[in-house]
């Protein structure tokens, strides 16, 4: 059976097939997400994810997930999420997936909300020897009550094998936090990572616009040796709503509707477009240790100058192209099956917006140093098991570029160091 892993088609090995019928439930207690833009990634969250996966026998699985803010569980306003995966193959990765997510923000103490809403479905089809088709897409809808926005976006990804060591593949993309799900290598909750997938909203011109653009890419795969492989690409990416994340440090305007937005808000920087090109490579130096180099060169949004007054956001920023060199390890301690995962990107300049989203989100990547701790703990029963998690996001604080805006002082930064903790159950 051919797959389509990382835009490369495989062969898959039926004797790696392991049929699970039995249910399985999560329990995950945490301070929220790491991602930008997500919901719960504002100061001082506390929630409980809930995840269950339930066989379906020839209809395949399905895995749902529930998450509660508790700040946000106050009387007549629900603050949370809720998503579902049905994978009529079983197994994640592999064959036909349909994603439903629905989530609602509570803002402040004003007693609005925004919800959200993301539906997807994709398909996997063989059209010749070595040659695999993935396409579909997905509906996007979020805002206020009374005024929403929404959004059709399509994504397909064509995979070759050229050869027993030689594969090309050619993505079309409109949604990284999409992308980032459809390509995990690794994760033993997808039900849970979806509660926090799309939409991004974006505030431009004191409204909420959803974000999204277009993202191109053509990549070549040569394996070396038994363990080893190199990926080159080039790929453009364009956007009507360039975000940039950012928080407000003095607000001009106290009614504004900005200050209520938990975590980082999306600012839109307008219309962009950039071009960009790759070089990966990926070794496993033994069954516990991997590692990757990747160099790129492409785009990103950048200020003018920093001393000025901020007019306008789209005014003060413009395109630079950045080199950048980024490095990540990930591994398990054999005897404490303590599972670790480090990375570092350097950038040439200062950037307020990724740069290289799809490459950072293929290769778990984050800009500057990241760190990823899962420390299995003993178990009470042995139905049962515990694991502790952390994930460290931008330790060093680097990054950040300070701006004058009419709604204030804000900071904006690609990433925020952000810190994410907690235990997760499983039985």
């Amino acid at each position: 059976m051919l797959q389509l892993r990382d835009g490369t088609v495989v062969i898959a090995d039926s004797s790696e097939v392991s049929k699970d019928d039995e249910p399985r439930l999560s329990v995950e207690l945490n301070n929220g997400s790491v991602r930008p833009g997500s919901s719960t990634a504002s100061p001082g969250y506390l929630g409980t994810a809930v995840s269950y996966d339930q066989s379906l026998g020839r209809a395949g699985k399905l895995l749902m997930a529930g998450e509660v803010n508790y700040d946000q569980a106050i009387p007549g306003v629900f603050g949370g999420s809720v998503a579902s995966i049905w994978l009529p193959s079983g197994r994640f990765g592999v064959g036909p997936e349909t994603t439903l997510t629905v989530r609602q923000i509570r803002l402040g103490d004003s007693g609005r909300s925004i919800r959200a809403m993301r539906f997807e479905h994709s398909e996997q089809i063989i059209l010749a020897d070595h040659v695999v088709l993935e396409y579909g897409g997905e509906y996007l809808s979020g805002g206020f009550v009374g005024a929403l926005a929404s959004s059709l976006r399509p994504h397909a990804r064509l995979g070759m094998r050229l050869s027993p060591h030689w594969g090309a593949a050619f993505l079309l993309e409109t949604d990284p936090d999409a992308y980032s799900l459809r390509t995990r290598v690794s994760g033993e909750e997808p039900a849970i990572d979806a509660l926090q997938a799309g939409p991004r909203l974006v505030w431009g011109n004191n409204n909420l616009l959803l974000a999204g653009g277009w993202h191109e890419e053509f990549a070549v795969r040569h394996d070396v040796g038994a363990r080893g492989e190199i990926e080159t690409a080039v790929f453009r990416d364009d956007s009507r709503h360039q975000v940039v994340y950012a928080n407000i440090m003095e607000s001009a305007d106290s009614s504004s509707l900005v200050g209520e937005l938990p975590g980082p808000f999306g600012n839109d920087a307008g219309a962009a477009g950039f071009w960009g090109t790759r070089m990966v490579y990926r070794e496993k130096l033994s069954d516990h240790l991997e590692v990757a180099g990747v160099y790129a060169w492409a785009g990103a949004l950048a200020p003018n100058d920093q001393s000025a007054p901020l007019s306008d956001l789209r005014d003060m920023l413009q395109t630079r192209y950045r080199h950048s060199l980024a490095g990540r390890v990930a591994g398990k301690v054999p005897k404490s099956k303590t599972q670790l995962a480090a990375s570092y990107k350097w950038i040439d300049g200062s950037v307020v917006t990724r740069q290289d989203l799809y490459g950072e989100t293929a290769m778990a990547i984050d800009p500057n140093l990241s760190l990823s701790i899962r420390q299995p703990l003993p178990s009470f029963r042995r139905s049962g098991r515990w694991e502790a998690l952390a994930d460290f996001r931008n330790m060093l604080s680097q990054g950040y570029v300070s701006l004058e805006s009419p709604d204030g002082r804000i900071l904006m930064m690609p990433v925020e160091r952000s810190f994410r903790g907690g235990v997760s159950f499983q039985f």
